[in-house]
């Protein structure tokens, strides 16, 4: 089941870089070989090649996630009493530069843990009665290296605290935090 659904995943991506990179290197292969046809083939072969290997690598690490090899031992201890509703890779997306690990959805928080080799890595928990809002956070061609040019899951805290991760499934992420919130006082908006 799992095997099958990073199977789609992985074929779904090499769609997507496979027309992405096949076009961007059949405009600039022809305009380098002043050649059409060399061009489009040429660039159509290149883009099939790295698509390739694209979506092999995410399917290597996909299944490296399903097994949590790419985390640190901490985790097991940030999750043990707790059951996991959800969980799926993400990137926060919040500062200027993306940084990469799992999203977890646990009866009373949400938790991103970095993966084993991210710098500066730095695990950030939400308890839900903390948690203001929870929607989409829209496209944002300023923070471009970030993950600004997909829609992300915003979370933002009754401190003021602002969060994007750049997710997966991002409506049904929403959709689960959003039935799992517990009612506060100081909270005034659900997302």
């Amino acid at each position: 089941m799992i095997m099958n659904k990073n199977l789609k995943i992985a074929i779904r991506a090499f769609l997507y870089f496979a027309v992405i990179s096949s076009s961007l290197y059949c405009i600039v292969m022809t305009l380098v070989s002043a050649d059409i046809s060399k061009g489009v083939i040429g660039g159509v072969l290149f883009g099939i090649i790295i698509s390739m290997s694209l979506s092999v690598f995410l399917f290597i690490g996909l299944t490296l996630f399903e097994k949590k090899l790419f985390f640190y031992s901490n985790m097991p201890n940030l999750l043990q009493s707790k059951n996991v509703y959800l969980e799926g890779i993400a990137g926060n997306a919040t500062r200027g530069r993306i940084k990469y690990g799992g999203l977890f959805l646990t009866e009373d928080s949400v938790i991103f843990i970095p993966h084993r080799f991210a710098i500066k890595p730095k695990t950030v928990d939400f308890p839900l009665e903390k948690i203001r809002i929870v929607n989409r956070a829209g496209i944002s061609f300023l923070k471009s290296f970030s993950g600004g040019l997909r829609g992300r899951l915003l979370l933002e805290t009754i401190d003021g605290d602002r969060y994007e991760f750049s997710v997966w499934e991002i409506d049904k992420w929403i959709k689960e935090i959003g039935e799992r919130l517990i009612p506060s006082p100081s909270s005034s908006q659900r997302g």
